[in-house]
């Protein structure tokens, strides 16, 4: 691999693919942000497809093409991959280096490789949007064959990391040429026989504080920050594993040689300090490496974080930690370097522990293998260290039920509740980070095991089969449906029709009286997400036409407040007109249409039901709703009227939509009394203004439902 700045190239040679015979071609292109060219590609061609998330149908495509497209039929070509998201994919002719064509990485809808030891292992694809409007857009899969099969690994790791929101810090090359005595980029000197291969490390990080008995626990972090008390012992405690490599080789760590902290961001490698070793080495139940360093939270060097910051300041501290890794076969430490938001409190401060999130981040490894050694083992020379960002893993941690969500506690290291008058909480903790969650927050994993995906192979092909649904689907839909089978599955437990779909093709022909209220909705639907972001642009644009067709068919209802939401959320996984045919089954089949009905009479009737279910079933809050004051529409119509698909994480809005659609309107009343019970303890014990009542209802549901599963569902209605 060559390497300018962040340009990476790499180089295939026409014949046998020996690493020996590598001939380097410079590609000629301007405009465009730097990225990783592979050469020795074919472009097989692109066929038609109708559910460009599904990864069955990419695979299906993939394997007529590939069949088809013999070597002579086949269009040679260069493909440049960006560095992030606000780039293109370029398709370069091999034989002229003139640019072809090229895509636009944020109209990609999906990325997939062939699948290993199969005829289609040298092959990948990517589904893509064509045409200027939605109304013109024809989703359509193109597939690629490389002529070495183990390129496809890092031709899928360059997709990974230009699907990134922003591009990595660039990581300058350079190597001297001895006869001139100056520095040249890399990619400018003569070929050499070595190839650069990637390696990628996750790295997770937690804190943790001293507490009142000696020991210590994991500090609370939500999505923006780690939330730490002044003056109390800490420990940095890392958790580092090797996650992948292009020929499947592993790196082994040998000792962590130290691990450094310092308040800020951007800093110097001066002012890192280094924190005492307290622990390394692997962890004998997997393939992590732990180690944990004891921060003195008396040293003169970090004592601007024991500056508490003021509960109304909007500034951001900020600080920065490195691990120094000795690894087998690299001569220097490897050091991995992160920077995360932190929020002081006084030392006696108590939090809320339901968001213990752990900082993860992975990091890529760019390395050149050098000569044999004596020891026959390899030796490598880093050409470049760079990190995806924090990952959001929110959507793995499902896995509790709900008797566990039922015994969650204030924890509080210095003093026991019962030490504690409830009146002395402080109202400013209990609003910190509560502002409204955006809808459309949160990134969905795509990731998915293969044993799980066998099983929903098989409970699929069963369904076609029999026309009916098999016994194992009820446990694989509480378990969360893949999100590149949700187009397909929820068209399949929904049922649409092709007639309601060729009617929709008619109604957004028509004109609306509701044009202008939906016009003012859709500005505000899914603000959060970059499909919804931009005015007059495709995603505000397919849910105005998918909002106005279903208000026109509809003349009872119309269009209400509310329903952009559910749109939305089916505007995420399929085309318009298959989103309107789940829209009409949800809203006539599942009866939703009713709660909006003779002045929401229906919706009335279902709070009154949640009213008397949270009697009989969680009587303490209850009571308590009742001596506040409380109703159920004040938290429970938005609930309802939205099918949850505001205001709560996109990961969770799906799943929620998985089991509805598989269980009906009882969904509801599961969902609702999970949220409220998850979060009864912190609610029993607010005791402030009625409007920050009914806020923190919706917000402690909100912030606890990240570590839910909707397996309690079926829990609570047993």
């Amino acid at each position: 691999m060559y390497q300018v700045g962040a340009s990476k190239f790499y180089i295939a040679s026409p014949q046998e693919g020996k690493e020996s015979d590598i001939v380097f071609e410079t590609p000629t292109f301007d405009g465009h942000d730097d990225g990783a060219v592979f050469n020795q590609i074919s472009y097989l061609g692109a066929a038609n497809i109708n559910a460009p998330k599904s990864e069955a149908e990419i695979h299906r495509n993939m394997a007529i093409l590939n069949r088809e497209q013999g070597q002579d039929q086949c269009i040679r070509v260069s493909v440049k991959i960006p560095s992030c998201s606000s780039g293109s994919v370029v398709l370069i002719d091999a034989a002229t280096m003139q640019i072809i064509t090229s895509y636009e990485v944020q109209r990609i809808l999906f990325y997939a490789h062939g699948i290993a030891d199969s005829d289609e292992a040298a092959c990948f694809a990517f589904t893509w949007s064509h045409g200027n409007s939605q109304e013109s857009a024809i989703f359509q899969c193109h597939v690629f064959r490389c002529d070495i099969p183990e390129a496809v690994r890092q031709v899928s790791a360059c997709f990974a990391k230009a699907f990134m929101r922003s591009p990595p810090k660039p990581q300058p090359s350079l190597m001297c040429d001895e006869s001139q005595g100056d520095l040249k980029p890399s990619s400018l000197q003569s070929p050499v026989s070595t190839m650069s291969e990637l390696f990628i490390f996750e790295l997770t990080m937690d804190i943790k504080e001293e507490d009142s008995k000696g020991g210590y626990y994991v500090v609370p972090k939500d999505r923006s920050q780690f939330k730490l008390r002044a003056n109390t012992e800490k420990q940095l405690c890392f958790s580092v594993h090797q996650v992948s490599s292009v020929h499947q080789r592993i790196l082994h760590i040998e000792r962590c040689f130290g691990v450094l902290v310092c308040p800020g961001r951007n800093v110097r490698h001066a002012d890192m300090r280094l924190l005492e070793m307290l622990s390394m080495g692997n962890d004998p139940g997997s393939n992590k490496y732990i180690i944990t360093g004891q921060w003195d939270s008396s040293d003169p060097a970090l004592e601007s974080l024991n500056l508490v910051e003021e509960p109304s300041s909007a500034n951001k501290s900020y600080v920065t930690v490195a691990i120094d890794l000795v690894i087998r076969g690299i001569q220097e430490p490897v050091r991995l370097q992160l920077e995360t938001k932190v929020k002081v409190y006084p030392k006696n401060e108590r939090f809320w522990n339901l968001s213990k999130r752990q900082l993860v981040q992975q990091f890529y490894l760019n390395l050149k293998e050098l000569a044999a050694s004596d020891t026959n083992e390899p030796q490598f020379e880093v050409i470049s260290v760079d990190t995806s960002g924090e990952i959001d893993r929110t959507n793995k941690s499902l896995g509790i039920t709900l008797s566990g969500l039922m015994s969650l506690q204030l924890v509080d290291p210095i003093l026991s509740p019962k030490e504690e008058k409830e009146d002395e909480f402080r109202d400013d903790e209990l609003s910190d980070n509560d502002e409204p969650m955006l809808s459309g927050t949160g990134n969905v994993s795509k990731d998915c095991s293969a044993a799980l995906l066998e099983q929903w192979s098989e409970a699929l092909t069963k369904w076609t089969q029999t026309g009916t649904r098999p016994k194992q689907l009820t446990h694989l839909v509480y378990q969360g449906i893949p999100d590149a089978l949700r187009a397909e599955i929820w068209q399949r437990l929904a049922g649409h029709s092709e007639d309601v779909m060729d009617k929709y093709r008619v109604l957004i022909t028509k004109e609306s009286s509701c044009e202008s209220v939906i016009q003012r909705d859709i500005n505000r639907t899914f603000p959060a997400h970059d499909f919804f972001k931009k005015a007059g642009g495709l995603g505000q644009d397919s849910l105005f036409r998918l909002s106005k067709a279903y208000a026109v068919y509809d003349e009872e209802v119309g269009y209400c407040q509310g329903l952009s939401f559910l749109a939305a959320a089916l505007l995420l996984h399929m085309p318009e007109e298959q989103a309107f045919c789940v829209l009409v089954q949800i809203m006539y089949h599942y009866k939703l249409r009713d709660l909006f009905k003779d002045g929401f009479e229906n919706l009335n009737m279902r709070l009154y039901q949640l009213g008397r279910l949270l009697e009989d079933q969680v009587q303490d809050l209850w009571q308590h709703f009742q001596e506040k004051g409380v109703e159920e529409h004040m938290y429970g119509s938005q609930w309802f009227l939205t099918l949850f698909t505001a205001k709560f994480p996109l990961h969770l809005v799906f799943h929620i939509l998985d089991v509805f659609l598989l269980l009906g309107t009882d969904t509801l009343f599961l969902v609702a009394l999970a949220l409220l019970t998850v979060g009864r303890s912190p609610i029993l014990l607010i005791f402030f203004s009625f409007a920050n009542r009914i806020g923190f209802i919706r917000s402690r549901a909100r912030k606890t439902c990240c570590s839910w599963t909707l397996k309690a569902c079926s829990s609570t209605s047993g």
